[in-house]
């Protein structure tokens, strides 16, 4: 059996411990997030509920703010992935798929993203995560032309800012189970109004 190069223990060790500290910090965050207003949440309370100390909080973050952004930056990554491995122009595009995986990471993040709306920043979040949706959608079109053609970049637009706004309004007011939005938003996605409402409505 080869041996294990020196050190290789000490780091798997090391970074088990990174991520269950940050892991407490992050779940001590959320709980503080359901019982009081943002503004209100302190360094030292949040220290408190982690188990840990202040010295440690401001090892990983320099701020409360820093906490905030990598929550934050961790659902724009979510969905970045998303993008990366969708091919939108490919004729058997599969919108209820892309949904369904959409849905994925809602139903992986809902406490933040709870959390977020309750906060008021979930807009800005959308507008994030709208532009990055935009950039990749342009970028599975590499040519020069497509680039600069105002019926792909609208389309983008179109896309990206409908589909985030259903999602920040579920998100908000989940009226419907997500299983229903992700049909929904699928069915509107590819065949339009038409197919999602079961054809033209008699007269």
């Amino acid at each position: 059996m080869q041996n294990m190069p020196e050190g290789t223990e000490e780091r798997k060790r090391e970074d088990r411990r990174v991520r269950r500290t940050r892991s407490s910090i992050r779940r001590a965050f959320l709980d503080l997030l359901n019982e009081k207003e943002y503004t209100q949440i302190t360094v030292t309370e949040l220290s408190e509920r982690a188990d840990i100390n202040r010295k440690t909080f401001y090892a990983y973050y320099s701020g409360m703010e820093e906490l905030l952004w990598e929550l934050e930056k961790g659902l724009v990554e979510d969905y970045r992935g998303l993008c990366d491995r969708t091919d939108f122009f490919i004729p058997m595009f599969d919108g209820k798929a892309y949904f369904q995986e959409i849905s994925r990471i809602i139903d992986a993040n809902l406490e933040i993203l709870t959390r977020l709306g309750d906060m008021g920043v979930l807009p800005d979040l959308m507008v994030r995560i709208k532009d990055m949706t935009i950039e990749r959608f342009l970028e599975k079109n590499t040519s020069e032309e497509a680039q600069t053609d105002a019926r792909i970049i609208l389309t983008a637009e179109f896309i990206a800012t409908g589909a985030l706004a259903m999602f920040s309004r579920w998100t908000m007011d989940p009226q419907m189970s997500l299983d229903a939005f992700v049909d929904l938003a699928g069915a509107l996605a590819v065949g339009g109004i038409r197919e999602a409402f079961g054809g033209s409505r008699e007269a």
